[in-house]
């Protein structure tokens, strides 16, 4: 059974072809990408946000694109609490870390 937060090096070994981390986590942990925060007329869901080797990518989730998984070793997701912990404030989707190989 895979962890909630994490997709592991394993994970990605086991996807064939030349998939990318946006569709890694498409399709193993779609939640992962549901936006939160205020939703109305002037505001959107606010967008997760994304992490590459500790690096902010400016962009939000379309920055998975650009990562196959040949290059990747982790992915991990923090939850909104965990990221403002860690990164300061402005995750109210959470975050999602991308480690590469």
């Amino acid at each position: 059974m895979q962890a909630r937060d994490v997709i592991t090096a394993e994970d990605i070994r086991a996807v064939e072809g030349r998939t990318t981390a946006l569709q890694l986590v498409e399709r193993l942990q779609p939640g992962w990408l549901r936006g939160r925060g205020p939703v109305g007329m002037d505001a959107g869901a606010a967008e997760v946000v994304v992490y590459v080797n500790g690096q902010r990518l400016a962009g939000g989730r379309e920055q998975l694109s650009r990562y196959v998984a040949a290059e990747l070793h982790e992915l991990r997701h923090l939850s909104a609490m965990e990221a403002t912990q860690r990164f300061g404030t402005g995750h109210t989707s959470g975050a999602i870390l991308v480690i590469t190989r």
